[in-house]
């Protein structure tokens, strides 16, 4: 089987209260869905790493910094 890349997508779900955003990782077919408020976002960042060194998560270091840079909490461009 061909090996999928990764895919990101964030935003503000239609369902979500204002202020809330979403991020969703599809990595090798799971699907990861981070949740939270615009005023929390270091423990968004604290809560990516996390999962990112979860020996059962397929997330890596480098998959948490594509999705901190696709929110823009990156260090991209520094």
């Amino acid at each position: 089987m061909p090996k999928q890349g990764n895919r990101i997508s964030h935003g503000w779900p239609a369902e979500a209260k204002p202020g809330t955003r979403v991020i969703e990782f599809v990595k090798g077919g799971h699907r990861y869905s981070f949740r939270y408020e615009t005023s929390t976002e270091l423990s968004m960042i604290c809560a990516l790493l996390s999962a990112a060194l979860d020996p059962r998560l397929n997330l890596d270091l480098e998959d948490a910094r594509k999705l901190m840079d696709a929110l823009g909490m990156g260090q991209r461009g520094k």
